[in-house]
């Protein structure tokens, strides 16, 4: 369908990522393929798991998302690069003076 629904959703896409990964001695090879998309949705707006996969969603703040990605260890590498790539082309990842 070409109608005004699609066409709204289409402007929300971008390009998929792409990482590659491997295991620390080099084995195990894998390239994987992420398509995200930004998808808005009312401030008031709560996901409900329904499928098993999810225990709960979190809301997070833009200064948590940031501080995890920099510092932390919760996130599957996957997700970092889906968050970072969020994160830069909203213009939310910012240098920080004086980090490496």
């Amino acid at each position: 369908r070409n109608d005004a629904s699609n066409k709204a959703f289409s402007d929300h896409t971008h390009d998929p990522l792409t990482i590659t990964t491997a295991k620390e001695d080099g084995s195990c090879m894998k390239r994987s393929f992420y398509y995200s998309f930004d998808l808005q949705v009312p401030d008031e707006w709560q996901p409900t798991p329904v499928d098993g996969e999810v225990q709960e969603f979190k809301l997070y703040s833009i200064e948590e998302l940031d501080r995890e990605l920099r510092f932390g260890q919760s996130l599957r590498p996957a997700m970092r690069a889906v968050l970072l790539d969020f994160m830069i082309r909203h213009g939310l990842f910012k240098e920080v003076e004086g980090e490496d």
